[in-house]
């Protein structure tokens, strides 16, 4: 099992990241959210020109509020910088979008986003809809280091709904998931991926694909309470996040969908 950390985006604060590296933790995912923290690719720059090891990436990044094209070239750029040891993790865009009061993206408009980002991350030609038009587009100078696309990109989709699950296993290298509670939970994500896979002609080796368990953690001071006001607000936000989309489902649906698993959001 990997231990990464998930930071917010702050170009002052590349420090966090260099001693995450020297404490021996696999990722470095830096969340995209353009209304409240620094942009997460020149943060991304920088702590790629400071650290050698450590895998780097977006975490995750929003499809509402770039289109494909810019999503892309901004991974491969880092992978430019870290090659072999960047990720493209990707997201509807559920911070990102409503605190702008603006809804993610739609489940089938992120269907046809994922479907042309994956080819751009290998440097392969995708097809592009603007407007009412469709075009075959790729990066023309991939060869004079502007970008790379020779170490691969791996997509890692984030999908905590049936419908967000099951788009990572029709596009994705991997899912970011919510911390599941027990094995069965986690057996009913799994054929939810799979089942989405299996649509889209794909296999799934369990093996390969790259799940992550999104949660927050503090280590409690010896005979802290759990309850402590601080690890309420190190833990607070993330904590009611998952409210607001446990409240954003009910009142939506008047019930639990199908598939429903609280408290979780689609990102």
């Amino acid at each position: 099992m990997d231990i990464g950390i998930c930071v917010a985006s702050h170009v002052h604060d590349i420090d966090y990241v260099v001693r995450a590296e020297e404490l021996g933790y696999s990722h470095a995912w830096l969340a995209d959210s353009q209304m409240l923290w620094s942009d997460c690719y020149a943060t991304l720059a920088l702590a790629a020109t400071r650290t050698s090891t450590i895998q780097l990436g977006t975490g995750v990044a929003v499809t509402g509020t770039r289109p494909a094209p810019n999503n892309a070239s901004g991974i491969a750029t880092i992978n430019a910088l870290a090659p072999g040891r960047t990720f493209f993790g990707v997201g509807a865009g559920n911070t990102a979008m409503r605190v702008m009061g603006l809804p993610p993206q739609r489940i089938a408009e992120f269907d046809e986003y994922l479907a042309t980002i994956g080819p751009l991350l290998r440097g392969e030609e995708a097809v592009y809809r603007h407007g009412p038009g469709e075009r075959p587009i790729r990066h023309i100078m991939p060869d004079k280091g502007f970008v790379d696309f020779d170490h691969p990109i791996p997509m890692y989709v984030s999908g905590f709904g049936p419908k967000s699950l099951a788009l990572a296993g029709k596009h994705g290298d991997g899912a970011v998931l919510a911390m599941p509670a027990n094995p069965a939970v986690m057996a009913r994500i799994w054929s939810m991926v799979e089942a989405g896979a299996l649509d889209a002609g794909r296999q799934i080796d369990r093996a390969r694909y790259y799940t992550t368990a999104l949660t927050t953690m503090v280590v409690l001071d010896p005979g802290e309470a759990v309850d402590s006001p601080r690890v309420k607000a190190e833990c607070g936000a993330m904590a009611m996040a998952a409210v607001h989309f446990s409240y954003d489902q009910f009142r939506n649906f008047g019930r639990r969908p199908p598939g429903f698993m609280a408290p979780i959001w689609d990102d």
